[in-house]
Formats: structure tokens, C-alpha cells, sequence
């Protein structure tokens, strides 16, 4: 059965949770960039993590600075699962602000026959862009080095120019 997608608001603690994980984000990208942090840039997430992605494919241990924020944000557990979780979620929502801000989006949950995901929309659009998710995408099932955050943002740009014109 194909169900119309429904948008619901989000709570507070939804919202709480979004904020805490952008800056679970950000920390985690300035124990990566160490002296190049600064600002948080597209580029700037696609360098990082393809760093983190590099150094799961090797089975390597990933960073000092990585190993200490995933020890802290869990709890001092750390595994495979956990770390891909911290990532998409962490990575997701700072991408997620990032746009928000940029664009004028606004965080919504979107209900549809798959489930329900948080996502952003563009109300006078209509667009949709589900970032948590485009993480997701380049975790499982396969990790994936390519970059893509700063390939979806002109991507998005693009596609709200030409609606806008």
C-alpha cells in the first residue's frame, strides 16, 4: 500500500536532541581538522569524513581524538555499530543546521509507508531533504569515501534557484 507521506511537527526533546548531536558534530570535526577547523565547511565534512571512512576501511583504530569523543558520547562503549550511529546522527543534523540556516529550511518529521524520518522542508517549495538519512546512505551498506556533502549542497542550490526563478 502506498501511503502519502504526512508531515508532523517535531517536539522540544526532538529538537534538544538535533541541536546535541549538530555539536556532537562539530566537535567531532574540529578533533579531525585539529589546526584547520574554523568555520565548519561543506568541504570541510567531506574531508573529515573521508578521513573517518579511510580509517574504518583500513580496520584501523580511528583517531585519538575520535576514539576520546565516541568514548564520551557513549558512554566509554565504543563498536562498529555505535560509531556508524554517532557518525550518521552527528554529521546528519550539523549538515542538517548547516542547510537550515542557509536556506531557510525547517526540521519536520516526515511519516511515509518506510517509516518515519526527521527531515528538512522548504515551505514555500515544498522540497524535502533528508540529511540524517544521506549519511546514512554513505555508511550502509557499503562506506563510502566520495564526497558528498558539498555535492548535495550545490545540488540543493541549484534545485532552489531554478524553483525560485
Amino acid at each position: 500500500m502506498n501511503m502519502s507521506p504526512k508531515i508532523l511537527g517535531l517536539s522540544r526533546k526532538d529538537l534538544s536532541l538535533i541541536a546535541l548531536n549538530a555539536n556532537k558534530g562539530r566537535e567531532i570535526y574540529a578533533a579531525f581538522m585539529k589546526k584547520d577547523s574554523g568555520p565548519v565547511t561543506y568541504e570541510g565534512l567531506d574531508k573529515v569524513f573521508k578521513l573517518w571512512a579511510e580509517a574504518k576501511a583500513d580496520k584501523k583504530e580511528t583517531s585519538e581524538a575520535m576514539g576520546v569523543l565516541f568514548g564520551i558520547f557513549n558512554d566509554g562503549e565504543s563498536d562498529s555499530k555505535n560509531e556508524n550511529e554517532v557518525m550518521a546522527n552527528a554529521f546528519g543534523c550539523l549538515f542538517g543546521e548547516m542547510l537550515k540556516t542557509e536556506f531557510g529550511f525547517e526540521w519536520q518529521l516526515i511519516e511515509d509507508q518506510y517509516g518515519t524520518e526527521k527531515a528538512l522542508i522548504d515551505e514555500k517549495t515544498g522540497s524535502v531533504v533528508y540529511p540524517i538519512n544521506s549519511v546514512w546512505k554513505r555508511i550502509e551498506p557499503e562506506l563510502s569515501t566520495e564526497p558528498f556533502f558539498k555535492p548535495m549542497h550545490d545540488a540543493i542550490k541549484q534545485h532552489l534557484e531554478s524553483l525560485n526563478k
